[in-house]
């Protein structure tokens, strides 16, 4: 099992749960289960936190920091806590955990800098000209330093 101390919860990658911290043992934390049942959960399986790869198929598994947008509002940042099969639980700016109905709500990566300088400059071009330019052009820009001037 791998699982992600956050000091007052364990998130357990493997399957997707969280438990309630009850007590730090030095080489170990008490864990309780939903149901009562309390567990050791030793340093060994602790995970760095770092980010987890998503692609952007699929649903994202937990620990994946991307966006979220329920019920067509804005696309706001979050942490992936849990995903069942009717139901998701992220966390808002590193302190709000809500949960979504997987049925109302959509997910995508966050989109790197060069993500966003390709979709503004297409969306420029496109304006002005009616036409879009390659990858291959946007990327040759890109890597030469082309900004847009406000």
């Amino acid at each position: 099992m791998k699982v992600k101390y956050t000091g007052e919860t364990v998130h357990d990658l493997t399957h997707g749960k969280i438990y309630d911290v009850l007590e730090e043992l030095g080489d170990r934390v008490v864990v309780i289960d939903d149901v009562g049942d309390e567990h050791e959960v030793f340093e060994d399986e602790f995970v760095e936190d770092s980010p987890v790869e998503w692609d952007g198929e699929g649903l994202p598994p937990v620990g994946t920091v991307c966006e979220v947008s329920n019920c067509g509002n804005p696309w706001v940042s979050c942490e992936i806590l849990f995903v069942g099969s009717a139901l998701c639980v992220v966390k808002h700016n590193n302190v709000r955990e809500q949960h979504y109905h997987l049925i109302s709500v959509k997910f995508r990566p966050i989109k790197s800098e060069y993500d966003k300088f390709s979709e503004e400059l297409q969306k420029d071009i496109r304006m002005k000209t009616m036409f879009g330019l390659s990858e291959k052009a946007v990327k040759a820009l890109y890597e030469l330093g082309y900004r847009k001037q406000s």
